[in-house]
């Protein structure tokens, strides 16, 4: 790790993400991360490198406004906005009221009104672009870690601690996830004899092995 492109000017969160988006430097694409990946730096480091990002931020609270971080909002869809710059790279921070109150970096969107939150009990919860367009990606990421793994990964029920077998299992599982996804698309959604997931993965060997 040690040796690895970034680490010793940024440490390891920054480094593993500059690593994952160096093709993508200079493309003006926008990163949406979660918690682990979510701080200041971070995202002041992408901008540097082409990027827009959004992101959650929830213990790198390091150059993150104090008075934001400290901030109590009680009503649920309320939310403070802080605009500023840190190494010469424009930044918004956001924190928003909902069931808990969250906290977001971003150098993308905006903190207007955007799409609510639409729950069966309390209506419409009020919320900025920022974050809807946070939680439109995150649920696609949440819809493919379900698929991928269900209630337990392939490799947890291997019971195996080689990092390799683990490894080997999750990619296998990205791929069986992603062509089960890419196969969705040319089914149409409300077509009753759309293959479920089960289905599928029972019927993809046969057929890689029959060709």
């Amino acid at each position: 790790m040690h040796n690895k492109d970034y680490f010793i000017e940024h440490g390891s969160s920054i480094a593993t993400t500059l690593r994952l988006m160096k093709p993508f430097f200079g493309t003006g694409r926008t990163l949406v991360a979660d918690s682990w990946f979510g701080s200041v730096r971070n995202a002041t480091e992408l901008m540097k490198k082409g990027l827009y990002n959004i992101m959650v931020v929830k213990t790198a609270h390091n150059f993150y406004p104090q008075e934001l971080k400290s901030l109590s909002i009680p009503n649920r869809g309320d939310w403070v906005t802080y605009v500023g710059e840190y190494q010469g790279v424009k930044l918004f921070a956001v924190k928003l009221k909902d069931l808990k109150e969250r906290m977001y970096i971003a150098t993308a969107s905006t903190s207007i009104e955007g799409e609510p939150r639409v729950t069966k009990h309390c209506g419409n919860i009020k919320r900025p672009q920022v974050a809807s367009e946070y939680c439109t990606v995150s649920a696609a990421v949440d819809i493919h870690n379900h698929f991928r793994t269900g209630s337990i990964g392939l490799e947890d029920a291997l019971r195996t601690k080689s990092g390799f077998v683990r490894q080997l299992c999750g990619i296998l599982g990205f791929v069986m996830t992603n062509s089960y996804l890419t196969s969705l698309s040319f089914y149409n959604f409300n077509n009753p004899k759309k293959q479920d997931h089960l289905n599928y993965r029972m019927e993809l060997p046969n057929r890689l092995i029959s060709k």
